[in-house]
């Protein structure tokens, strides 16, 4: 074989090498989490599954500088932050710091638009703001950011939720966001099909791919079935689906909600959740509040189970990425 003849088939045998490769998502090479399939990673490739809780920071400890470390002590990996419009950019940069500081994933969300879809574009210029931007590009290797809490009513329609998601997806990403996007569903966040019938679309808009859907099943007495079709058709539409929001019970103390069977079976899909809320400041559902002052010491009732006793709590299944400082 001729010189020339060996030069073209090894580059012949290093094309079909490269061609065969596993892509590397552009999230990844960005160092931040990112998707691939039903699944979420951290920047070094290891599968993470959320276990964690809500907490109402914005209204009192802001800096997180007394709650995370009380969280932190569930073994939780990650606390999603209530935050508002108003927060500066100084008040974020110190929050997402004390979450991360604590071994913890931050996954902020603002909660103008809740039930108003005629606020969603107000959260994304806040986050779209440049010393905003600045924050999370920060603290890229380490948050999710959720958009949005439960944009929008039931009068939202499938088309709106698809089509104004994908704009929203377009400015983060021109405003230099790299993070994974978080999307709640619409419907105060309860209505699955806003997931399972236009997620792919929001997927497939975004150029880096990188979408988590949020689905908050507040629904009284919803039969389990329902849970797991809406995780099971998530999953093999391969989007990424976390529960982001449950309690024992709804809104105005209505009973109830088979929270034991949602960490279950998201423990058996390798689905992650995150409780409402660690408290105190339910005033519509004081019930809610797994602790009574917001210490660990006063976890009691449901809160107790899904943070330490239950088989499948926090404590129990809850994995912390190797991508924290020593």
């Amino acid at each position: 074989m001729s010189i020339t003849a060996i030069k073209k088939f090894y580059i012949f045998k290093w094309i079909l090498v490269l061609a065969f490769l596993p892509s590397t998502p552009l999230s990844a090479q960005n160092q931040s989490f990112y998707v691939k399939g039903p699944d979420i990673y951290t920047p070094n490739g290891e599968k993470f599954v959320m276990r964690g809780v809500n907490k109402m920071i914005f209204y009192h400890d802001r800096a997180g500088e007394v709650a995370y470390p009380e969280i932190a002590k569930t073994g939780a990996n990650v606390t999603r932050i209530f935050w508002f419009t108003s927060g500066t950019a100084e008040e974020l940069d110190q929050t997402l710091t004390n979450c991360i500081d604590n071994n913890m994933i931050p996954m902020p969300a603002v909660w103008e638009a809740t039930g108003k879809w005629d606020q969603l574009q107000k959260c994304v210029d806040y986050w779209s703001r440049p010393d905003i931007a600045a924050v999370i590009k920060k603290h890229e290797k380490y948050v999710l950011l959720n958009i949005a809490n439960e944009a929008g009513n039931h009068d939202v329609t499938g088309t709106q939720f698809r089509t104004e998601y994908q704009n929203a997806v377009t400015q983060l990403r021109e405003a230099g966001i790299n993070t994974p996007l978080v999307i709640d569903a619409s419907g105060w966040g309860r209505r699955e099909s806003d997931i399972l019938n236009h997620g792919n679309a929001i997927l497939e808009h975004d150029p880096q791919k990188n979408i988590i859907f949020s689905w908050h099943p507040w629904d009284a007495n919803a039969p389990q079935e329902r849970i797991k079709e809406a995780i099971d058709t998530a999953r093999d539409k391969d989007l990424a689906i976390i529960i982001g929001e449950f309690s024992h019970e709804s809104v105005g103390c209505q009973c109830c909600i088979d929270y034991k069977y949602i960490l279950d079976y998201s423990q058996e899909t390798g689905t992650g959740w995150l409780a409402w809320s660690w408290g105190p400041g339910n005033a519509d559902c004081e019930s809610m509040d797994m602790t009574k002052d917001g210490h660990y010491d006063t976890l009691h009732g449901w809160g107790l189970e899904v943070a330490v006793t239950h088989r499948n709590s926090i404590k129990n299944t809850s994995v912390r990425p190797d991508i924290f400082p020593e």
